[in-house]
């Protein structure tokens, strides 16, 4: 097992995360004024709101990340990201509300099943091109973010903040 640092994984989880958070707020957005429905527009305060934590999380751990503070702020940095860009918005928003939406729309799936799964007016049947792209696409940052959390756990939980190790695996200090 080779010597892997968290910081590469750490910038990867950032940019996929900060990704999938733009992108949504594109998409509500966008779907707001498609849709008449202004209230979707509170995803693109949301999404700012969990950016600017996400931020500061990642900030926090890159200035002491052997320190228990730095430590804390990278455990803190990967929930929050696991939590919303990957699990509410890629999870829900990405793979239920767009992929399943749009594969059981263009397979055929009678329309009571689609307005029973999807009602009204909190979903919209496919109908907009770049609302339903947009809302597939959210998936891509968000998986490309949950790798990139899984990796950076792993690295932070087998060496310290720099990914120091003994040569048989344990971090440096305990052997």
């Amino acid at each position: 097992m080779h010597d892997e640092s968290p910081a590469p994984h750490a910038r990867a989880l950032l940019y996929g995360a900060l990704a999938t958070l733009g992108l949504t707020a594109a998409h509500h957005v966008y779907g707001g004024v498609r849709y008449g429905t202004p209230w979707r527009h509170h995803a693109a305060f949301l999404a700012l709101g969990v950016g600017s934590t996400l931020v500061a999380a990642f900030v926090a751990y890159r200035r002491r990340p052997d320190s228990p503070l730095g430590r804390a702020a990278a455990l803190a940095f990967a929930g929050i990201a696991l939590v919303f860009p990957v699990l509410l918005i890629g999870g829900f928003e990405g793979l239920y509300n767009h992929v399943l939406k749009n594969a059981l729309f263009l397979g055929g799936a009678p329309r009571d099943l689609l307005l029973a799964m999807f009602p009204p007016p909190k979903y919209e049947l496919p109908n907009d091109a770049w609302f339903e792209l947009s809302g597939v696409l959210q998936v891509v940052p968000a998986a490309f973010a949950a790798l990139a959390a899984l990796r950076f756990l792993r690295a932070l939980r087998v060496g310290s903040g720099r990914g120091e190790r003994h040569a048989y695996g344990a971090p440096q200090g305990l052997v």
